[in-house]
């Protein structure tokens, strides 16, 4: 279960959502220049009734390596 994403790009955001509860997890804001894009923010959920992890590092990891991996 944990490789079950849906990430999607809207408006200058990538969205990593979690395929079984539909919850926005990571938001990665997007910015261009020239050919190459740059993350300018990223936003991880805190409610912990959504997603329980805390840990910044923890999501800056897995974000990495989803962005790595699947994009």
């Amino acid at each position: 279960m944990e490789n079950r994403w849906r990430i999607y790009y809207e408006n200058d955001t990538l969205f990593f959502q979690r395929s079984w509860t539909g919850y926005t997890i990571f938001e990665a804001k997007i910015h261009k220049e020239k050919n190459r894009y740059f993350i300018n923010e990223f936003l991880a959920e805190r409610n912990p009734e959504k997603y329980r992890i805390t840990d910044d590092a923890y999501d800056i990891e897995v974000i990495t390596n989803k962005i790595n991996k699947l994009l």
